[in-house]
């Protein structure tokens, strides 16, 4: 498996997610996570973003879009695995879940650098 923390464009994107919380799924107990993407304002790097490929988390290997856009709305998020409409078992399955688990570690592991500290 390979994982979107491993894509050359990784330090272009990581700065650019947002995790949100979504209790609506698992409750208070066991908050699933949103993984946004924050419009980088570029019309090159949005495409570059949008044309990464890594594989499904999943054990089926299927190259696939990480960086999607909801239609409608065109904002961006993260996600993992096939597409429900394609592969449900892959997207709800445990590698999934790993797999985000994972994004979440490296993204809140590393500071934000818009964000002030208290010494600089």
């Amino acid at each position: 498996m390979t994982s979107v923390t491993h894509h050359p464009l990784w330090p272009v994107l990581q700065p650019l997610i947002r995790i949100e919380r979504y209790d609506r799924d698992g409750g208070h107990r066991h908050p699933r996570h949103r993984i946004e993407v924050l419009d980088p304002g570029d019309r090159g790097v949005r495409a570059r973003l949008l044309a990464i490929e890594v594989e499904c988390a999943a054990a089926c290997g299927r190259l696939i879009h990480p960086i999607r856009e909801r239609h409608g709305w065109g904002s961006l998020y993260l996600a993992v695995a096939c597409e429900l409409s394609r592969r449900y078992s892959c997207a709800r399955g445990r590698a999934a879940h790993d797999e985000y688990d994972r994004i979440v570690e490296a993204v809140l592991d590393c500071p934000d650098p818009q964000q002030p500290t208290l010494f600089g």
